[in-house]
C-alpha cells in the first residue's frame, strides 16, 4: 500500500459510519485490524481478504 492509499484508506475510515471502507480494503486484497466488545483490551484482530484471523 502505498502512502497515498493509507492516507485515503484511512479518511474514508474515520468518516465512514457503515464500515463500507473496510469493506472495500478487503475486497483489494488487503487485511484490516479490528477491535471489538469482546476483544481483550490491547489486542488488535487482523482480519484478511480470504476469511482467517
Amino acid at each position: 500500500m502505498t502512502p497515498a492509499e493509507q492516507d485515503a484508506l484511512l479518511e474514508a475510515m474515520a468518516n465512514d459510519d457503515s464500515d463500507e471502507a473496510a469493506h472495500a480494503h478487503l475486497e483489494q486484497g488487503n487485511p484490516i485490524y479490528v477491535s471489538t466488545l469482546d476483544t481483550p483490551d490491547g489486542l488488535v484482530e487482523k482480519r484478511f481478504p480470504d476469511g482467517r484471523r
